[in-house]
């Protein structure tokens, strides 16, 4: 029952009005018309497509273009397909009087006797699909029942209707953007198929918004190009929903039963990305915003952001509305319409904080500095760790609470954050948000994050299968079959390596005696893990070297972890015992490179990557 549609409102829309030539001319391959006209006739009353002021209220209107989609299914066969046909676009002669008559070719069907349904759709797109269950106990009913409340007696199988609100949209200066309504049908239940003329009687989902903007008189005449409607986590809801024709009800798509791929994804607040047609600041300092989204209350917050084009370009407004401190709240009717007025706009030019972080040499704390930002009185600060990743002690997973710090002004035009010492071996996160003076707002709403490692070492790696394929190696010339290749940070050379196969195990295979060792300095090597086939690590050695090819200090490797590899069959079976090895360098800086040789050809490493720790 269960579907998620991954279109994009405007592609899908595209979609829809691309195939409606196509699917309304429905020839037989014999050359005899196999479909029938029908004529839907619907009254303007409260559905589409646009409002007009009428005596200090609004009337809907339809306009010509609009076209709708019929959703057809024959009852009698519960598992027959659902048909979807697209009308013709409406025009001038086929809207009079308020009414629309939409023309819609339909396969002709010959059960005369069968029971079919209809649903009709404005939208800018909309699917159906058969729901069915075997009974009320069945897993079906009782997710279906979860998203419409509903806990009666068992529903024969019928269609439901996806379709969505559009978070982009372009309303005029006195109307809703038309593209953006959602209509539905009362469901029409016919004995063999529909045939000549219907009347629909449509009902706009969710609510029409108008927001009168207020206190622009400053920008008198000039065009707002673009606007943002964020509301709060408590009218944050999915776009993409579903119609059930029999209860007459729909629900949003987030209510369903979460897939395990995204159970684990953070709450998302709503967005409308409102591209006015034509609408400029009047002479009264305002201007309108017109919005359809659907229902529900507003209790927490919301934000406003204006774009009004300037003579110096682009000037981004916006107003942040607590709701909460207020003690207030929006009501989004069904099927209605809100109007609510929003002023005391302040300039969005609050830029975020560039910041440079330095760890300490005890590698226990750190200091952060950036230059003040323009119109920032102060700075929210904290800080955040995770530990998990990286734990050489079988430690498990820890986070460091977000903790609050307090920015210093060092009195030069410069701002920082000092942690002396204390701080746990982690990844740590800062994050850095400027606080604005009166009258200003962030130009980005959120934090800025810096990443940092204390008291872990940072880690660089490389693959088997690099050498010789993913990566390119350079030979080097006046050398007897040597080579370097660049693994940013650093460079390896080498000689006598080739990447080889081991019963479809990439490993690296040593051809003669052999050495790998880096070129350039690493501040210090915590330590250098090695992937082995068996005891094959007993054949190399591993030196902390001061210098390039230096053995300054032979290292003794530690098993830390063992893999048993069981694969294949027959002729081709495979079966060998792969173990991770840690060589651990001094904890001074010394030894800034490492040396990894041996004498004997044959396999020395298996498929697994190399890693080596090392602090900055």
């Amino acid at each position: 029952m269960k579907k998620t549609v991954l279109f994009s409102l405007i592609t899908v829309a595209a979609m829809v009005i691309s195939s409606c030539d196509k699917e309304n001319s429905l020839v037989g391959t014999d050359g005899e018309n196999r479909t029938h006209q029908v004529i839907l006739n619907a009254f303007n009353a409260d559905t589409k497509t646009t409002i007009i002021p009428v005596l200090g209220g609004y009337v809907s209107s339809w306009e010509a273009e609009d076209f709708i989609t019929l959703h057809e299914h024959n009852t009698s066969k519960e598992y027959s397909d659902v048909e979807d046909y697209y009308s013709d676009n409406l025009t001038a002669s086929d809207i009079v009087d308020g009414k629309a008559s939409f023309k819609v070719e339909l396969y002709t069907d010959e059960q005369s006797e069968d029971e079919y349904a209809y649903v009709a759709t404005y939208s800018p797109w909309s699917y159906a699909y058969i729901n069915s269950w075997e009974n009320t106990e069945s897993y079906e009913y009782q997710n279906w029942s979860k998203i419409f409340g509903y806990t009666g007696e068992y529903l024969k199988p019928h269609f439901l209707v996806e379709l969505g609100f559009s978070d982009i949209q372009s309303p005029s200066a006195t109307s809703f953007d038309s593209e953006a309504d959602l209509l539905v049908s009362k469901p029409i239940i016919t004995t063999g198929q529909m045939q000549g003329e219907t009347t629909l009687q449509f009902a706009r989902l969710g609510t029409i918004v108008k927001i009168t903007l207020t206190g622009l008189d400053e920008y008198k005449g000039k065009t707002i190009s673009q606007a943002l409607f964020k509301p709060g986590k408590s009218f944050s809801k999915s776009m993409n929903i579903i119609y059930d024709y029999l209860l007459e009800k729909y629900a949003h798509m987030e209510m369903m039963e979460p897939s395990s791929d995204f159970e684990d994804m953070p709450e998302r607040n709503a967005e409308f990305i409102i591209m006015p047609q034509a609408t400029s600041v009047k002479e009264d300092g305002t201007a309108d915003l017109w919005i359809r989204t659907y229902s529900g209350e507003l209790t927490d917050k919301f934000s406003i952001d204006l774009f009004i084009e300037n003579e110096d370009g682009e000037i981004n407004l916006r107003r942040k509305v607590n709701l909460t401190a207020e003690g207030k709240s929006i009501k989004f009717n069904e099927g209605g319409m809100t109007e609510f007025s929003v002023g005391d706009w302040g300039i969005a030019d609050v830029e975020p904080v560039y910041c440079k972080t330095v760890v300490n040499e005890s590698r226990d704390g750190f200091t952060a500095t950036w230059e003040a930002v323009a119109n920032a009185i102060g700075y929210d600060c904290y800080l955040t760790g995770y530990a998990g990743e990286w734990d050489k002690n079988g430690n498990p997973e820890i986070e460091y609470p977000a903790t609050s710090f307090a920015a210093i002004d060092n009195g030069d035009g410069t701002w920082s954050i000092t942690v002396e010492s204390g701080l746990e071996p982690m990844n740590y996160a800062l994050h850095i948000k400027p606080i604005p003076a009166e009258g200003h707002y962030l130009a980005f709403d959120e934090y800025t994050t810096f990443d940092m490692k204390i008291g872990i070492p940072e880690v660089w790696w490389f693959a088997h299968d690099c050498f010789f394929d993913s990566m390119e190696s350079e030979y080097i010339e006046g050398t007897d079959n040597e080579y370097i290749i660049d693994f940013s940070p650093g460079k390896v050379r080498f000689t006598n390596l080739e990447r080889d196969y081991d019963y479809s195990w990439q490993v690296l295979k040593s051809t003669g005696p052999w050495y790998m060792y880096s070129t350039e300095p690493l501040k210090q090597i915590h330590s250098i893990e090695i992937w082995s086939k068996n005891d094959s690590h007993l054949d190399f050695k591993v030196y902390a070297s001061s210098a390039p090819n230096e053995h300054s200090k032979e290292l003794t490797g530690e098993v830390v972890e063992v893999s048993e590899i069981d694969a294949g069959s027959g002729n081709f079976h495979y079966q060998a015992v792969h173990k991770k090895v840690r060589y651990t360098f001094p904890t001074d800086a010394t030894y800034q490179y490492y040396t990894i040789c041996g004498d004997n050809a044959g396999i020395v490493m298996t498929s697994q990557y190399t890693y080596v720790y090392y602090f900055e």
